[in-house]
């Protein structure tokens, strides 16, 4: 895969880098929730919430991921931009939160903590 990443043209691979993180987030969170739905049904009665794989589990995921492939992609400079990135997202998940309050949507703000923890994981270089 680095083979035909390596491939493209620098400017090209910068302009995929904004596009690909957006999309890789509902994918991944996509994936996830398919995947706790299976494992819930799997477990039985002594499974977790589907809501704590919904609100916690998910986005946090979703948000180490986003970032992740932005370093992947990245021709050079793979630390500023993933840094670059974490920091528009946090802004966005900020936003989110900020509408969710006021509309009332607890769930949907609090689902905006673990998301930006994931991404500041991504980040990070060692974990805690």
């Amino acid at each position: 895969m680095d083979r035909g990443l390596a491939a493209l043209p620098p400017a090209l691979r910068w302009a995929f880098v904004p596009i690909v993180s957006i999309v890789t987030f509902p994918v991944v969170y996509v994936i996830g929730a398919i995947a706790s739905r299976l494992l819930n049904f799997f477990a039985g009665p002594t499974a977790l919430s589907d809501n704590f794989f919904d609100f916690v589990v998910c986005p946090g995921v979703a948000g180490f991921y986003s970032i992740q492939i932005v370093g992947a992609l990245a021709p050079s400079g793979k630390k500023v931009a993933e840094l670059t990135v974490a920091a528009l997202w946090t802004t966005v998940y900020g936003f989110v939160a900020a509408l969710a309050l006021v509309m009332g949507a607890w769930p949907v703000a609090l689902a905006t903590i673990p998301a930006v923890i994931g991404a500041r994981m991504a980040v990070v270089d060692e974990l805690p």
